[in-house]
């Protein structure tokens, strides 16, 4: 039975599919300049839409310093070289993913680090101006991201001791660290990947993806929007630095004291996701990982302001990305009933999260002037609630995207003069 109504869906799917074949003729020979044609096609629209994705999510990301190899390339086998470059590549491929699932957390992550850098940056004014040297966002974010490491000889652990930002002041206050680390913004950005070209053609098919929809419709251009952000943000950030700097070498072990570094926790994705569905359980905590590698995912929990410029970035970036979703309002749908969720799924992507933010801070205020009365009791079924319908609506605007690229109106095929701009398509 079930077998006969998947087959009475295909044919009624393949009645509805029609197909039109697009020529052009030929220009008389000789002829100096032949104009772009006047459409485009169903593939032309994919792929355009495909790459300006793409090109956002990859060329956005400002990884971490990466978990140290532990040896030499030159005195190990090709393969575990290759295993380490492909974890890399894997690395690069898994943040992409996060980007396009939610581009608003990237952009509310990159809010914060600036805030982390910009904090830094004011705290070691003091020693950077009694060791006579540099420290401004870019030195700050260059540590934040696992930069500079202490290491011991024997090696003890796989990784060297990683730092941050922070910790290297707490051990200038404290006298361990007789120096601030003497390296200055152009050494830093030497060591990054960061090409200029790249990032140029990468902003410019973003713009061209823009105005050819502002001249026209609504597609992807909220991850442009987003990722044009975020660029703007993460500019002093250093970009693909593979291996940090040994900022000192011990003998045996690091004498320093434990108390130096109990701040260093970090809460990661994971766990601010179970921590907002299931704000009970244990496991939302900030978990202690002193030493290792610094996740990307994750956040000192010491630096003070951190999760609330978090919080608000990711607000304000799903307001940017749901907007322009709400932009789509008139556009041409399938069918009448995914036009209303089209709309629906827009305005919840817009307005849960502010709400949410709200409530929060509502319950901030009640908090300081001791009402007796908090909306802390009732925080797991809100976020329960209002997470999971945020969640459903931003999956019934992805569906849509792709669907709705099959029934595109008539003059969706027809060029406009965006197209005579340098573009990848």
């Amino acid at each position: 039975m079930s077998a006969l109504f998947v087959l009475v869906l295909l044919v009624g799917w393949v009645e509805a599919y029609s197909e039109f074949q697009t020529t052009c003729t030929t220009p008389p020979s000789p002829t100096n300049y032949v104009s772009s044609p006047n459409t485009r096609g169903t593939l032309d629209i994919l792929w355009s839409c495909l790459f300006t994705v793409i090109a956002c999510t990859w060329t956005i990301q400002h990884l971490n310093v990466p978990e140290q190899p532990g040896f030499d390339p030159q005195d190990v086998p090709w393969h575990r070289v290759l295993r380490w470059n492909l974890n890399g590549l894997w690395r690069s491929i898994k943040w992409m993913l996060v980007t396009i699932i939610a581009p608003e957390y990237i952009l509310g992550k990159a809010v914060a680090d600036l805030y982390a850098a910009y904090q830094s940056k004011k705290e070691m004014q003091r020693y950077a101006i009694m060791d006579g040297v540099e420290w401004g966002l870019t030195q700050a974010f260059f540590a934040n991201m696992g930069g500079f490491v202490l290491t011991q000889s024997p090696r003890r652990y796989k990784t060297p001791f990683h730092l941050l930002a922070h910790q290297i002041y707490r051990l200038r206050e404290t006298g361990a660290l007789p120096k601030l680390p003497t390296i200055t913004a152009s050494e830093i950005n030497d060591k990054s990947k960061d090409d200029i070209f790249v990032k140029g053609i990468t902003t410019l098919q973003v713009l061209w993806f823009i105005l050819q929809v502002l001249v026209r419709t609504v597609a992807v251009t909220a991850f442009g929007v987003c990722g044009i952000i975020t660029y703007i943000l993460v500019l002093p950030k250093p970009k693909g630095v593979n291996l940090s700097i040994v900022l000192m070498e011990f003998e045996n072990h690091i004498p320093i004291e434990q108390k130096a570094f109990d701040w260093l926790r970090y809460r990661s994705l994971k766990s601010f996701v179970r921590g907002f569905f299931m704000p009970w359980a244990s496991f939302a905590n900030f978990q202690q990982i002193n030493g290792f590698h610094i996740p990307n995912d994750a956040w000192d929990g010491s630096c003070r302001g951190f999760q609330r410029c978090l919080n608000s970035g990711i607000t304000v970036g799903s307001v940017i990305f749901g907007g322009i979703h709400v932009a789509a309002w008139n556009l041409s749908f399938p069918t009448p009933i995914e036009k209303i969720l089209w709309r629906t799924a827009s305005i919840m992507s817009t307005a849960l999260l502010p709400i949410m933010y709200f409530l929060f801070l509502l319950d901030y205020v009640l908090l300081r002037y001791r009402f007796k009365w908090r909306l802390f009791r009732y925080r797991k079924y809100l976020n329960i609630i209002i997470g999971g319908l945020y969640v459903i609506a931003r999956l019934v605007l992805l569906v849509e995207i792709f669907r709705t690229l099959f029934y595109l109106p008539e003059d969706a095929y027809i060029t406009t003069w965006a197209s005579n701009i340098p573009h990848i398509s």
